[in-house]
């Protein structure tokens, strides 16, 4: 579940109880459950409560109810760290005593970054199309998300499946210059198409309080799916009409934290980490990734683990879709960069292990590397090939700025 609203009437002074039922497998895994209830007039004094079979649960701990605020004013409260797969979470919304009228319930689980430009989750390169499904509304007005062009492409951006007014804005990297806007009103899909340079992009999708559909004292929120289609100007799936073999940097970072790896081949995330995240070592380019368009080459996906805080990446389609059916702790960040499933000329393999004790992968290109590893840290389980990349040789400019 990104989120829902749904609008409710107390017909009577007396106080009542009108329930909402949230499965748990709707929630977005290791991500904060938020409820929020907004009176539709001046005079209907709410209260709310979450219940249900969970650690954490009920909010309030002592089984009442929320009434924070007085009559016109909302209530909200937040489920830190709902479990999933547990049984349904149930909100009820209370009117006190002598009060009635119509209310807005809303719930999202999201990401928290993607309320803002400079926190927005990396999609990584965009290569074909990619969707997202989210919510925005009273409660949560925007959600941010960064994505990177390896190539000069044609961009299409859609918003779609709306239940109420929202917009939908391109943006360049800085999060402040806008390139274009999509305003329709109503909830018509949004759509913008344009021709992009290379580089990195921002999308914001915002709701627009003229509102269109359900009656919430004009005050917009809905669900929606926004839809990412890259097509390299070229007519190469991304290519940009470079020599294959000059490959893109991927660096590695080692997080002192977590005792893992973190790879990425865009250059922009990867300025950002070695300059803002302190826990991050930068150990410098690692090996290289295939241009998008490389004949024979395939997308490299990568998944975040929000339970261990590392990341995961394939190349095995399978693989990939056996992690987003069944392991609700990962979140899809997309592509990462381009590789070859099998041996390919002037490419090389990338050694993959699993480290037993942390729950994540470690990858090398360096087989004196891989030796070691494979010798002294018993925790790692050597797995084989993952994949195979280019060698740094293969790269030209290797530095960041």
């Amino acid at each position: 579940m990104t989120g829902f609203r749904v609008t409710q009437e107390f017909l009577t002074n007396s106080r009542l109880e009108l329930t909402k039922s949230i499965e748990s497998t709707d929630v977005e895994f290791n991500q904060p459950l938020e409820i929020t209830a907004y009176p539709l007039n001046d005079t209907l004094d709410l209260e709310l409560r979450l219940t249900g079979n969970a650690t954490g649960l009920p909010i309030p701990g002592d089984g009442t109810t929320r009434d924070t605020n007085g009559a016109g004013e909302l209530e909200t409260l937040t489920f830190a760290n709902p479990q999933w797969g547990t049984t349904p979470y149930t909100v009820g919304v209370l009117n006190t005593e002598g009060t009635r009228g119509k209310f807005l319930l809303e719930a999202n689980s999201e990401n928290p970054d993607n309320d803002s430009a400079a926190s927005a989750p990396q999609i990584g390169n965009l290569v074909g199309t990619q969707t997202y499904n989210g919510f925005v509304g009273r409660s949560d007005r925007t959600d941010w998300y960064n994505f990177r062009l390896p190539s000069d492409s044609q961009v299409s951006v859609q918003l779609t499946g709306l239940e109420d007014n929202a917009d939908l804005e391109l943006y360049e990297s800085n999060g402040s210059t806008l390139i274009l806007r999509s305003r329709n009103g109503g909830i018509g899909d949004e759509s913008i198409d344009t021709t992009l340079d290379a580089g990195n992009y921002l999308v914001k999708v915002s709701s627009n309080d003229l509102t269109a559909n359900l009656p919430d004292n004009e005050g917009a929120s809905t669900k929606y799916s926004l839809n990412l289609t890259q097509e390299s100007l070229d007519g190469g799936g991304g290519g940009g009409g470079v020599d294959p073999i000059t490959g893109v940097p991927v660096y590695r970072f080692f997080n002192t934290f977590t005792g893992t790896h973190f790879y990425t081949a865009n250059n922009n995330e990867a300025e950002f980490v070695r300059d803002n995240l302190t826990a991050y070592n930068y150990e410098g380019p690692s090996f290289a990734g295939a241009n998008n368009g490389t004949p024979d080459s395939d997308p490299v996906y990568r998944f975040y683990n929000t339970f261990t805080g590392t990341h995961f990446y394939t190349i095995s389609d399978t693989e990939a879709e056996f992690v987003r059916q069944n392991l609700p702790a990962y979140r899809d960040e997309g592509i990462a960069y381009q590789a070859f499933d099998t041996q390919e000329a002037d490419a090389i393999p990338l050694y993959r292990f699993y480290n037993t004790v942390t729950g994540s992968h470690f990858y090398t290109p360096d087989a004196t590397e891989r030796d070691v590893v494979d010798r002294m840290l018993p925790a790692y389980n050597y797995e084989g090939v993952g994949y195979y990349v280019y060698d740094l040789e293969d790269v030209g400019d290797l530095s960041l700025a």
